[in-house]
């Protein structure tokens, strides 16, 4: 049987959301003013949060951001740093020719995301942008990714919005879709030729997260490579380094989710 969120667990993340958007300390009365909360209330979560070393409170009565939650955003800090330092690392290796985009991405609210990424050479016109969203169905990482959901999420996110084609290549039909989504389970890699974008071919393989229910894809775009190239050159180095990758990130149980996080 679910449960709704622990509502002093709410409370207090709510009071540290103010306290921290705060370019100065607060009273105890303003921050009860922007959270809508009562003083008693307020008073309450404070003081629990003063305890545990969330918050502290100044000489003269005001709040501001405790010592615990400073180290614990350094330390996420300074992992998420180790660990962008390590995917760009991966991915740079296969900057072996030039024109190439390579990029990590994610399935989230059933858009592809882009979390890392780097480039040699490559035009302006098919450089997807890190941090950027995207639809998945006519991308080679999108369908990696849409792959591995079962059957019925890869139906509600068909039910949730038309297939639009983006150029004469992409797959607007459900059931073709659906048929190249299984074949793709069957190779183990995915190709967009020139279904998003005129020009552009992109190949993608998966890389677990650790993470038995979530991947990551890598993929690599080019204007200057055939399809017979990308299937028969970059395949390998692409499958060979979401090993290593997935085996790196064995080392990071925040997970690559984090990467949306980091500057």
């Amino acid at each position: 049987m679910s449960t709704g969120p622990n509502k002093s667990i709410a409370k207090a993340i709510r009071v540290l959301e103010v306290v921290c958007g705060s370019p100065r300390h607060l009273s105890i009365r303003e921050i009860a003013i922007q959270v809508g909360y009562s003083l008693a209330t307020t008073h309450r979560v404070l003081s629990t949060l003063r305890q545990v070393g969330a918050v502290q409170e100044t000489t003269d009565g005001f709040f501001m951001l405790g010592p615990r939650l400073v180290e614990l955003h350094s330390s996420l800090a300074s992992q998420l740093s180790e660990m962008k330092s390590v995917v760009e690392r991966e991915l740079s290796t296969l900057l072996n020719e030039p024109g190439i985009s390579v990029r990590l991405s994610l399935l989230i609210s059933g858009r592809l995301t882009i979390i890392a990424g780097c480039d040699n050479g490559v035009h302006n016109r098919f450089r997807s942008r890190i941090g950027g969203h995207y639809s998945a169905y006519c991308t080679a990482p999108g369908k990696s990714l849409l792959s591995t959901l079962p059957t019925h999420q890869i139906d509600d996110y068909l039910d949730a919005a038309p297939l639009v084609a983006l150029t004469t290549k992409t797959i607007v039909e459900p059931d073709r879709l659906k048929h190249e989504l299984r074949q793709i389970r069957s190779t183990g890699y995915a190709l967009d030729d020139q279904e998003f974008l005129d020009g552009v071919r992109c190949i993608s393989v998966l890389v677990p997260t650790g993470d038995r229910k979530e991947f990551a894809a890598l993929s690599v775009a080019t204007e200057s490579l055939a399809r017979e190239m990308l299937i028969g050159e970059v395949l390998p180095q692409l499958t060979g380094r979401a090993m290593v990758l997935a085996e790196e990130l064995r080392g990071f149980p925040r997970g690559l989710r984090a990467l949306e996080l980091a500057p």
